[in-house]
C-alpha cells in the first residue's frame, strides 16, 4: 500500500513541505494508473501531490532520473515546476497547471504543430546521464514463461542502427498533455530519459491517432524509422499493460486498459 496523503499532510512541517501555511487536501485527481495524484491548496496556489507506485522499479521507473529531467524541463518552460520531491519514496509536489486536456479529435493543426514543437524541445534537453535501456524493459515486462518477441527485438535493432538519440518523454499521450496559456505543457516525466525521440513521434501517431506520413513530414522524421517506432511502441505498451496488471494499480488493485506507458 502506498502512503495515504492525509498522513503526509498531517506532518507537513516534519516532512519538509516548503509551505508557509498548512496545506489543504482538495481531493484525488482522476486518471492515474501507475500513481496516485492529489490536488492541494496552499499559500494561495494549487499544487499536485504525486504518490508513486510501490513497484516503480519493476515498471522501469527511475525517480532520480525523473526528477533531474523534470527540473530541466521546467527550467526550459516545458513542464510544471516541481516544488519538492522525495525520490526514494516516489513523492513529488508540482505546480498545478490550470488548463485543458485535449482529445485526439480536438488536436487541430495549430495544436498538433505546438505538440510537435514541444517534443522537439524535449529532445534537446540536457540532464540525462544514461540511456534508457529498452532491451531491459522488454525483458522485465514480459511474463517469466514468455519468449522474447523477435519482432520487437528486430524493431529495436533497426531503431538503434539509426543512432538518432536525444531526450525522450516516452509517454506524451493526451493524458499527459495540458493546453494552457495558448501552449501545451507536458506532465508525468517518470519514463523520460535519453533514448530514441522517434518513439515520442510514434506516440503522436498511436495515442493521438495522427497519420504517420503527416507526422513524419511535419517533424522531419524518416518515414521508415517512424513505422518501426510505431510497431515497437505498440508492442512495448502491450507488455507494460500486462506487467502493470500483474503488479496491480497504484494500491495493488487490478488495473484497466490504456494505450500509453502510463496515464498520469
Amino acid at each position: 500500500m502506498s502512503l495515504p496523503p492525509e498522513r503526509l499532510l498531517r506532518d507537513w512541517v516534519g516532512e519538509g513541505l516548503p509551505f508557509r501555511r498548512t496545506p489543504r487536501l482538495v481531493g484525488a485527481l482522476d486518471g492515474g494508473r501507475t500513481n496516485r495524484n492529489f490536488l492541494l491548496e496552499a499559500d494561495g496556489a494549487r499544487w499536485v501531490l504525486r504518490i508513486g507506485n510501490p513497484h516503480a522499479a519493476a515498471l522501469g521507473i527511475d525517480r532520480y532520473r525523473e526528477l533531474a529531467l523534470l527540473r530541466a524541463a521546467a527550467e526550459a518552460g516545458l513542464a510544471p515546476r516541481p516544488l519538492w520531491a522525495d525520490p526514494a519514496r516516489g513523492l513529488l509536489l508540482s505546480r498545478h497547471v490550470d488548463g485543458e486536456r485535449v482529445s485526439p479529435a480536438e488536436l487541430n493543426p495549430a495544436r498538433r504543430g505546438a505538440l510537435l514543437a514541444l517534443l522537439a524541445a524535449v529532445r534537446e534537453l540536457t540532464g540525462a546521464d544514461a540511456d534508457f535501456d529498452y532491451g531491459a524493459c522488454l525483458r522485465a515486462y514480459r511474463a517469466p514463461d514468455d519468449e522474447p518477441s523477435s519482432e520487437l527485438v528486430d524493431c529495436l535493432a533497426g531503431l538503434d542502427a539509426a543512432r538518432a538519440r536525444g531526450v525522450c518523454h516516452h509517454d506524451p499521450g493526451p493524458w499527459n498533455v495540458i493546453f494552457a496559456g495558448g501552449r501545451p505543457w507536458l506532465l508525468d516525466w517518470e519514463f523520460a530519459a535519453r533514448g530514441l525521440p522517434v518513439l515520442d513521434l510514434a506516440a503522436v501517431v498511436v495515442d493521438w491517432q495522427q497519420p504517420a506520413a503527416q507526422v513524419a513530414r511535419l517533424a522531419g522524421a524518416e518515414p521508415g524509422q517512424l513505422d518501426l517506432a510505431c510497431v515497437f511502441y505498440r508492442g512495448l505498451c502491450r507488455l507494460w499493460e500486462r506487467r502493470l496488471a500483474a503488479l496491480g494499480g497504484p494500491d495493488g488493485r487490478a488495473s484497466g486498459a490504456s494505450t500509453g506507458l502510463d496515464a498520469v
